[in-house]
């Protein structure tokens, strides 16, 4: 059976629209008890908007979305919709940012001078953002109605904007581990701007390729993978972008590779790419269309390879034209590996970044005949089998 998104799937990578439809979907239908005892994993995704799913016994990380009349009410009567409101405003924040709101205590230590933190304008619009502080209120006749998050969820879904960055802050002083909660946001830039300026020459050099934005995005994507739990998210994103195909023409290393028969773990890139690309005009050995690094519709290709420990695998690629860049990533961001590229048994590459993240970027000495033929060289020698993903972006100019 197919598992269920959930919003903890999506949590952090979400738009300010889809917490919006979240409210509206939740608030929408509310009634007393709807949101009792809710956490992200009760949320799931459905089209057109989000349900609740509660199975019975099952047991949930709740404490987090608790309101803190819970914990200090000695016993007096609660209001369910204010209580529920508290609820639904924790779950939008853990939405948006990825983090739980008073470091996952809830409102546990939550009193009346606890500052809220903010949700400022770099992760959603204004007013969507003093709606969620709204609900967090320690005082409850503070927090607006169900029919009030209503209103605002609608406008949020009617008129949405365009967030400006990644939202990974930590905004309050409940989260004193953040620079953020000292340092004004419009401080930031500058920060990183003087970090960079004191990093060594020798990173500075490294960073010359010309990574595109696409590569970036692909990259991005296999690191998330990482993380089993982002699987669900990185493969909408694989859905609805139209650039990349399979680079299933490479031939198999059966000397280096691991067999079914090896213990290794997996980004899930050939089993999420694979699906997609036989569902959009088929795949290789399928029977549909042919799609794969020699295809001249896409100029971004990719492949997961497993490496066994202490071996070295070659894979000689041809039908790339013009100027080549190749990123191959680690399913450890500590692995140690080395990427080589020859061609005619001489060193090919022109430029290589090899970061602290598992990751390497090679660009290739010139340009690339479509007669040519060159050969990656993967090394592994992290003491484990290997996972590897390896992309290409083939400029075929």
């Amino acid at each position: 059976m197919e598992r269920k998104i959930t919003l903890q799937d999506l949590a952090g990578y979400v738009t300010e629209r889809c917490v919006g439809q979240m409210l509206l979907s939740l608030a929408q239908h509310w009634k007393p008890g709807l949101l009792s005892g809710v956490a992200p994993t009760h949320v799931l995704v459905e089209e057109g908007g989000f349900v609740l799913e509660k199975a019975e016994g099952e047991k949930a990380e709740t404490e987090a979305f608790l309101p803190p009349e819970v914990w200090h009410s000695h016993g007096g009567t609660i209001d369910a919709e204010s209580a529920e409101v508290w609820t639904l405003g924790a779950l939008a924040f853990y939405a948006l940012l990825g983090l739980n709101v008073f470091e996952g205590k809830g409102g546990r230590t939550q009193t009346a001078q606890t500052p809220i933190p903010l949700v400022g304008r770099q992760h959603c619009q204004l007013r969507l953002g003093e709606l969620i502080r709204r609900c967090l209120s320690y005082v409850p006749a503070e927090r607006p109605a169900m029919k009030d998050i209503v209103e605002v969820a609608q406008e949020v879904v009617s008129h949405p904007t365009p967030r400006s960055k990644r939202l990974t802050n930590r905004v309050g002083r409940s989260y004193g581990a953040s620079l953020v909660s000292f340092w004004p946001e419009e401080m930031m830039p500058l920060v990183l701007v003087l970090l960079l300026w004191l990093l060594p020459v020798g990173v500075a050099a490294q960073s010359s390729i010309q990574v595109t934005q696409e590569m970036q995005e692909l990259v991005k994507r296999c690191k998330a993978l990482r993380l089993a739990k982002n699987k669900a998210q990185v493969a909408r994103e694989f859905e609805n972008d139209t650039q990349w195909t399979l680079m299933d023409e490479l031939s198999v290393d059966r000397m280096g590779e691991c067999t079914i028969r090896d213990k290794v773990d997996s980004f899930a890139v050939n089993n999420i790419c694979f699906r997609i690309a036989k569902r959009k005009g088929g795949v290789t050995n399928m029977g549909g269309r042919f799609r794969s690094g020699l295809d001249p519709r896409y100029r971004y290709s990719l492949i997961e390879v497993p490496v066994k420990k202490g071996a070295t695998v070659n894979y000689r690629i041809t039908g790339r034209v013009g100027e080549q860049l190749l990123a191959v990533a680690a399913y450890e961001a500590a692995a140690e590996f080395e990427v080589n590229v020859t061609k005619d048994g001489k060193d090919f590459v022109g430029q290589k970044n090899q970061g602290n993240d598992g990751v390497v970027y090679l660009a290739l000495k010139g340009k690339v005949l479509k007669g040519d033929t060159f050969v990656l060289s993967i090394s592994n020698k992290s003491g484990k089998n290997m996972p590897f993903v390896i992309i290409n972006y083939n400029s075929r100019k």
